[in-house]
Parts: C-alpha cells; sequence; structure tokens
C-alpha cells in the first residue's frame, strides 16, 4: 500500500516537473518574440547631420559650414572620450591594490568630472555656433528643436555601454 502511494506521489510529480517546463518554454518564446518584434517597430535612429539642415532649412553654404562644424564637434569630442577611457581604466586598476590610495582616487574622479565638463562645454559651444550660422526665421526652429536635440544628446549619453 505505502508503495503504491509512494509511486503515485513520484508520477505527480514528474506531471508538475513536466507542466512547469512546458510553460516555462512557451514564456521563453513569447518574451523573445515580443523583444524581436519590439525591435521591429522602433523608428530609426535619427541621424543628426540630416535631420538638423532638414529641420532648419539650411541652404548650401549653411550645410557646408554646418558640415564643418559637426567634424570638429566629432574630432574634440573622440578626443574627450578617448581620455576619459584612459583615466577609468586608471580609475579601475586602483581595485589592484588591497587598499584604495585615496588621494590617487580624489584625483582621478576630478580629472573624470573635469572630462565631462569638457564634454557639456564642447556641445554647448557647438550648438552655440551651430546657432550662429541660422538667419532669424531658423533661430526660431532652432528653438523649437532644442527640446528633441536634448531628448537625443542625453538618451545617447545615458546608455555608454553597449554589449
Amino acid at each position: 500500500m505505502v508503495l503504491i502511494f509512494i509511486q503515485t506521489d513520484k508520477m505527480k510529480r514528474e506531471k508538475l516537473l513536466t507542466i512547469a517546463v512546458v510553460l516555462l518554454f512557451v514564456l521563453n518564446i513569447a518574451t523573445i518574440g515580443f523583444l524581436f518584434l519590439q525591435r521591429g517597430h522602433r523608428p530609426p535612429p535619427m541621424r543628426m547631420e540630416k535631420f538638423i539642415p532638414e529641420s532648419l532649412g539650411f541652404n548650401e553654404e549653411q550645410i557646408q559650414q554646418f558640415d564643418g562644424l559637426r567634424k570638429d564637434h566629432h574630432a574634440q569630442m573622440q578626443l574627450l572620450d578617448e581620455q576619459n577611457k584612459q583615466v577609468l581604466v586608471s580609475y579601475l586598476q586602483l581595485l589592484e591594490a588591497d587598499f584604495i590610495n585615496t588621494l590617487q582616487k580624489d584625483s582621478l574622479e576630478k580629472i573624470i568630472s573635469g572630462i565631462q565638463q569638457a564634454r557639456a562645454t564642447v556641445t554647448l559651444n557647438h550648438f552655440q555656433k551651430l546657432k550662429m550660422i541660422c538667419n532669424a526665421s531658423q533661430k526660431q526652429k532652432f528653438n523649437a528643436l532644442i527640446p528633441e536635440l536634448t531628448r537625443v544628446i542625453t538618451d545617447q549619453h545615458n546608455n555608454p555601454l553597449k554589449p
């Protein structure tokens, strides 16, 4: 009698585990499908080198000026990014020691802060120069673009690590 009860209990457990595994499998497939389908419905990333001149109605001369400003800004930001990477490597290498040198840590943190401040300054200066090449009606359009520009810039900086 005890043997029949144990066998029945074991069969119930196996059946319950089988149902659980199938349910988890279906949930995984549904999640993957949802994520895959969501990617297809996202708007394509905004190409600022086309969006800004088109939105502001730049003429050919302004487009040339904008391209120069954009290239200068990009070069400055790349330089700052490289400096930031080098400092972050040094900062994280502090972990190799059993005790972190507070003076080194503070010094590196100040450098990192300075780089972030320089990035913000370079970006602000870039957009000031961009606004200076606009005529009066384009400046009004530029001011209307500021919320969108802010969103794009902050989205780029909120996701610095990409797997």
